[in-house]
C-alpha cells in the first residue's frame, strides 16, 4: 500500500499507549485552541484553562453526558508529551476539561464509580517530550486535525497557529505545502488576524 502521503503523517513508532492518572495531565499553556484568551497567571492557570475550554467557543461540558454514560473511549485516547511526572496534553484538552469537570462536580452529582473510573484515562505519549514548538511530527499532526481537517478549531485560533507556524518555519511554501492549503486559504485567516 506504500506511505501515507507526507502532510497526513504516521504517529512515531516509539509513541507509547498507556492510562495515566488525571492529577499528571495538565493543560498546554500555549496551546493555539486557546487563542490567546488564557493569559498565564501562576498556579491557577490550569483552573482557567479549563474554565475557558467549558464556554464558548469550546462547549467542553457537551462531552460530559457521553463521558458518564460510555466513559472514556479507550481508542480515543489523549496525545501527550512527558515533561518530567506530567503530561502536557497536545490533542484533547476539551475531553481533560470535561472529566476534570465530572472529577470536581460536587458528591453525587455523578456516580462515584463513573468518577472511580475516569481517574486515570488513556493517553499516547509522543516520545521526544519535546515541546510541541519544537516537534515537526506534532505540528503537522496539529495542522491537520485542526485547521482544514476534521476538528475544527475557532478562526482566531487558526490564525495564531498559522502565523506561529510560519514564523517559527520561516518559509510559507513549506508549511503551505504540510497543511496542504493555498496562499488565499491561509490569508483568510491571517489577515483579520
Amino acid at each position: 500500500m506504500g506511505d501515507p502521503p507526507k502532510r497526513f503523517p504516521r504517529l512515531p513508532d516509539e509513541a507509547e499507549y498507556k492510562k495515566v492518572d488525571i492529577d499528571t495531565l495538565r493543560f498546554e499553556e500555549e496551546n493555539p485552541r486557546l487563542g490567546g484568551a488564557v493569559r498565564h497567571s501562576g498556579k491557577e492557570v490550569q483552573e482557567r484553562i479549563r474554565k475557558h475550554l467549558e464556554g464558548t467557543p469550546h462547549y467542553a461540558l457537551d462531552l460530559v453526558g457521553s463521558i458518564v454514560e460510555n466513559g472514556f473511549l479507550p481508542y480515543e485516547p489523549l496525545i501527550v508529551r512527558q515533561e518530567g511526572t506530567s503530561y502536557i496534553v497536545i490533542e484533547g484538552n476539551r475531553r481533560l476539561a470535561a472529566v476534570q469537570s465530572i472529577l470536581a462536580a460536587p458528591a453525587g452529582k455523578y456516580p462515584q464509580d463513573v468518577k472511580d473510573r475516569l481517574k486515570a484515562i488513556p493517553v499516547l505519549v509522543f516520545p521526544d517530550g519535546g515541546r510541541h514548538d519544537d516537534n515537526e511530527e506534532e505540528l503537522r499532526y496539529l495542522g491537520v486535525k485542526h485547521l482544514f481537517g476534521f476538528r475544527d478549531w475557532p478562526p482566531y485560533s487558526k490564525a495564531m497557529f498559522l502565523d506561529k507556524r510560519i514564523a517559527s518555519k520561516k518559509d510559507l511554501s513549506q508549511v503551505l505545502r504540510e497543511l496542504n492549503i493555498t496562499r488565499q486559504e491561509a490569508a483568510r485567516y491571517l489577515l483579520p488576524y
